[in-house]
């Protein structure tokens, strides 16, 4: 009997401890850091890209950089096909590179659209 008493005592202070763990204290990055992590295909935010309040900071930590990107890496951005990323490496050799990261717009097959399925991935320096 005693022993029982001694595990019910046990799993109660257990699970009053995951409870409190859960509910008080801090996460380490907010909900919405996290739903641009998810969102954001080949980032990655380490804890000193975050704010004091858990926001993202640069969210161009990893974007690929579209001056020097390989053919496999600019395929690897969404809507960026092998043709396409003939195109962009194309542009950049003729034209010296990308300014900003708006003008890979000038590349033929890029409009506004798929510009903004990948801003936030891509960057020029």
């Amino acid at each position: 009997m005693k022993k029982a008493i001694l595990f019910l005592t046990a799993v109660c202070i257990f699970s009053l401890l995951g409870y409190i763990r859960l509910h008080f204290e801090e996460p380490e990055i907010t909900m919405q850091a996290a739903q641009d992590v998810y969102n954001r295909k080949n980032l990655e935010i380490n804890k000193g890209d975050l704010t004091s309040d858990g926001e993202i900071e640069d969210c161009r930590v990893n974007a690929i950089n579209i001056n020097t990107a390989s053919l496999e890496e600019l395929v690897s951005l969404p809507s960026i096909g092998e043709k396409t990323a003939r195109k962009i490496i194309e542009y950049r050799t003729e034209n010296g590179g990308f300014g900003t990261i708006e003008d890979i717009m000038k590349v033929p097959g890029i409009g506004i659209k798929k510009f903004e399925q990948i801003k936030d991935m891509i960057k020029t320096n």
